[in-house]
């Protein structure tokens, strides 16, 4: 993960000093883009010619079916999703986009994991340490409602 923070460089290596005025991103959803994260690396020359220089590639670490919060309910945040390749190709595609100057910037929260991520079941098994990070509901009606709008008159 160091390796794609340190994405603020030049193609050889040294560190350059910009401010966003100076990026021009391109926002990757990696499956409908590529395929795959090695399809993206292969779209890496597409994508200068385009100007890009900030690559945001949007969820791809490993998150259960059918409960993913699309992409966001991460399980592992030290795995890819399978479909769409490994941590080795995701090192590979982040050195490419360096080597061509292009920073790079995974999209991920922090704030809440899936419920298959290792501290939420520690905390289900009773470590008070994760148990305090963690809400659990018996049903989704209570998470679900914060995302709803409410209505004012």
């Amino acid at each position: 993960m160091i390796r794609l923070l340190a994405g603020w460089q030049n193609g050889d290596g040294t560190m350059k000093e910009t401010t966003f005025e100076e990026r021009l991103g391109y926002m990757v959803y990696t499956e409908q883009f590529a395929g795959n994260l090695e399809g993206v690396r292969e779209h890496l020359e597409y994508l200068r010619e385009l100007g890009v220089n900030y690559l945001h590639l949007m969820p791809l670490l490993e998150s259960p079916e059918g409960k993913s919060d699309g992409g966001y309910a991460v399980s592992d945040f030290w795995k890819v999703e399978p479909a769409l390749g490994t941590m080795e190709d995701l090192g590979n595609l982040s050195d490419a986009c360096h080597r061509k100057g292009i920073c790079v910037c995974l999209d991920f929260v922090m704030n809440h994991t899936s419920d298959e991520h290792e501290w939420a079941r520690r905390a289900k098994n009773g470590e008070k340490e994760f148990q305090d990070r963690y809400f659990f509901y018996d049903n989704w009606d209570i998470p679900n409602a914060m995302d709803t709008i409410p209505a004012f008159m």
